[in-house]
């Protein structure tokens, strides 16, 4: 629900998951979850599916669908407003949140016990006892250190004037971060300028800082964002258009194997095309003169393939995912176990464009 509410508020999906990932680890950890278990692993997808699913329902929830919207010609951008695309998009967003919600709870809700039902089981158990979830060193609702045997306070106390600080310039990013579309400031250079006053404020020293960031990890992010403009610069996507062409103009003739078809082929052809603003202007470079030929409202071959373009089989292939995977250092969930829910994710999207295929014959656009 927070990553959903927050899609039209914040256009960066990859600022979403660096903001959610870190909170949604802390809850799990306040509510005993075994980091990378079940439910650890649960939590981190329904994080990432709120963020994600939103976004091909709302043009202002990502830069890529007003990547999309400029693909489109001039008289079905004129139909498309935010509202009239929302409208259009409804049922697929309903159909996947509601399948990846049951899902999760079936697959990770289950089958691990958590410190919280250690606490259901035995509600005479002293507060803070082990396999409690509120067995911490350092507890914020109160109870007894086993170390010391010494009470712990109510609280977590007022806040220090380093916390107030940091507190300011999270407040301060974040309503830039969600007024981007206003302001025109870019979330990155929001992003630096928030790190350079954490140190002109003394939030954060040099030694914090070179221990604190996990290079590694951040320069394989910057290889993985570069691979979308090598791959151009060395044809492999238009080549790979051209021979996928032939397979689009084969679906055309039913519409549900032609919405199904996007998607599939969408899936596939993003493990050799990176970037997803890349992929869809290719896509759509060829798609909007067939749509005509059809008799296919073009926005819907675009939504087909926005729905399913996304994808984290690989880490490379998407930011959204790099970014709230290594926000918490992938301390919150193994991505073996993140990639195979990636599978079940977009079967949902796919049932999703099923279900709307009738609903956008009775709009017209079918």
């Amino acid at each position: 629900v927070t990553g959903t509410v927050l899609g039209p508020l914040i256009p960066s999906l990859a600022v979403k998951g660096a903001m959610l990932a870190p909170l949604a680890m802390s809850i799990g950890d306040e509510l005993g979850y075994e980091r990378q278990g079940k439910r650890a692993t649960g939590l981190f997808a329904a994080m990432l599916v709120g963020i994600r699913t939103v976004a091909p329902t709302i043009v202002s929830a990502s830069v890529t669908g007003y990547a999309l919207m400029a693909t489109l010609p001039a008289d079905v951008q004129e139909q498309f407003n935010m509202a009239s695309w929302f409208v259009a998009a409804l049922p697929w967003l309903v159909v996947v949140l509601a399948l990846n919600y049951f899902l999760i709870m079936g697959m990770y809700g289950r089958g691990e016990a958590s410190a919280c039902d250690a606490v259901e089981d035995s509600p005479s158990d002293t507060v803070g006892a082990p396999g409690n979830a509120q067995s911490l060193e350092q507890s914020s609702r109160g109870g007894t250190d086993l170390n010391d045997n010494q009470s712990i306070p109510d609280g977590l106390g007022p806040l220090s004037a380093v916390e107030k600080r940091m507190l300011a310039i999270i407040l301060v990013t974040v309503v830039l971060w969600a007024t981007e579309p206003f302001h025109r400031i870019s979330a990155m250079a929001v992003g630096l300028a928030a790190l350079v006053f954490m140190f002109v404020l003394k939030v954060i020293d040099v030694p914090a800082f070179k221990s604190g960031v996990n290079w590694t990890s951040l320069l394989f992010i910057g290889i993985a964002l570069g691979l979308g403009s090598v791959f151009a610069e060395a044809g492999l996507n238009d080549w790979v258009m051209q021979t996928c062409g032939p397979a689009f103009q084969a679906l055309a003739g039913n519409p549900y194997l032609l919405v199904l078809g996007i998607g599939v082929i969408t899936v596939v052809l993003r493990f050799l095309i990176v970037s997803e603003v890349a992929y869809l202007n290719l896509l759509m470079a060829f798609l909007v003169p067939m749509a005509a030929s059809v008799g296919v409202n073009p926005w819907v071959l675009g939504f087909s393939a926005y729905a399913l373009v996304i994808a984290w089989f690989a880490k490379y292939q998407s930011p959204i995912y790099l970014a709230a995977f290594y926000a918490v250092d992938g301390k919150m969930a193994k991505h073996s176990e993140l990639a195979k829910y990636c599978g079940v994710y977009l079967a949902t999207c796919l049932a999703g464009l099923v279900v709307c295929v009738p609903y956008w014959q009775w709009m017209g656009l079918l």
